[in-house]
């Protein structure tokens, strides 16, 4: 009974996880991460003495149960608030908050912000885009960078600006392709691997943007523009 007595009190005095909260119909609480809920049983799992333990409470002793927030939710909520204060015509106020929210992995708010400035007449057109662009490359989408770009630069086909992130999504893109290449020669030097190991990847590439048979001498490539196509471990 002594012992039984010890592990409720350690339990009532339990340093909290930073979660949840479950509100008792006697009036007291237990705060931790809930990991479970059923009809029957909530199951939170607390810290007891320093070491993570899953309590069970019966539901019909569950008066209501107060949920944290997850970091993405406040994140999301600040956006709003900050989106809210936001002036339609303010470009540079638009900007730095898509780029707010791409620091912080919002993409999807990201993409709609650079997407709203597109709107706001050439000038937004331009930087909307560009923005978009950039922050799908940031991201590791590099294909659709491009696209995004080549749309942009189809608009503007004179821009410097727009020229020139063109041109080094097309030097990121030859990089790629000619680094993921000399990995696949580094692994496998002979010009025809054996099709069992290997295989084929595609890369997307207009014709004369990058061209790689004079990359790496003494290995024939099998380049098929606009579809460049080379071999690499499995």
């Amino acid at each position: 009974r002594i012992f039984l007595l010890t592990i409720l009190c350690a339990i009532l005095l339990a340093a909290p996880l930073a979660g949840d909260i479950v509100h008792l119909t006697d009036g007291s609480r237990r705060e931790g991460k809930i990991i479970e809920e059923t009809d029957n049983e909530v199951v939170l799992e607390m810290t007891i003495g320093g070491i993570k333990a899953e309590v069970r409470i019966r539901r019909d002793k569950v008066a209501r149960i107060e949920r944290k927030k997850t970091g993405v939710e406040l994140l999301k909520e600040e956006f709003a608030r900050r989106r809210k204060s936001l002036k339609p015509g303010d470009l540079d106020a638009i900007e730095a908050l898509a780029k707010w929210c791409a620091a912080r992995e919002l993409y999807a708010e990201s993409a709609r912000l650079y997407q709203d400035m597109s709107r706001k007449g050439q000038a937004g057109l331009k930087r909307g885009q560009l923005g978009l662009s950039k922050m799908e490359l940031e991201r590791g989408r590099l294909e659709t960078a491009v696209k995004v770009a080549e749309e942009l630069k189809a608009e503007f086909p004179a821009d410097e600006d727009v020229l020139a992130w063109t041109v080094k999504l097309q030097e990121t893109r030859k990089k790629n392709i000619v680094e993921a290449v000399s990995h696949a020669l580094k692994h496998n030097p002979a010009e025809k691997p054996r099709p069992a190991n290997h295989t084929v990847l595609p890369l997307l590439a207009p014709p004369g943007v990058v061209d790689l048979r004079n990359a790496f001498p003494g290995h024939t490539l099998p380049l098929k523009p606009p579809l460049l196509t080379y071999t690499a471990p499995r």
